[in-house]
């Protein structure tokens, strides 16, 4: 899905007739979230540093991509797709961490970062709901 976000991001990028660089810079931080060294599988970022840049450099890209929706709305369901797949890695963590009987208060704080970056999308802070599901990952990773 990601990869999908950054290719028609590609093509949005050759049409555009200004704002280059923000779809570059927004281009190649999505590059760096799909780098192979920072994933288990697809659904599985790397524990540690490694995986929280996959939520770092998709929160960086989608920055840039707000800067550009005003002049370019189809940039809005690509952002959309990208806060809602950090959402599922944040879901998938949580259930893993419930099958192998991680700590129930640990796993709580994971759901509670989930409900979090709901609240921010709602409210129309996806760059914040991505720190949020990338708490939720990292402390149901740790459960």
């Amino acid at each position: 899905v990601k990869i999908q976000v950054r290719d028609e991001l590609v093509v949005l990028r050759a049409r555009a007739t200004t704002d280059r660089a923000k779809f570059d810079a927004a281009i190649n931080y999505l590059n760096k979230s799909l780098e192979d060294k920072r994933w288990l599988d697809d659904a599985h970022p790397k524990k540690g540093k490694a995986g929280e840049d996959v939520f770092n450099n998709e929160k960086n890209a989608v920055s840039q991509m707000l800067a550009l929706r005003a002049k370019y709305p189809a940039v809005q369901p690509l952002i959309d797709t990208l806060v809602s797949t950090d959402r599922l890695i944040a879901e998938i963590a949580i259930a893993d961490a419930i099958a192998r009987g991680g700590s129930p208060s640990k796993i709580a704080t994971a759901q509670n970062y989930l409900a979090k970056g709901d609240a921010d999308v709602a409210a129309g802070k996806p760059t914040n709901a991505i720190d949020d599901y990338k708490n939720a990952w990292k402390t149901a990773v740790g459960a």
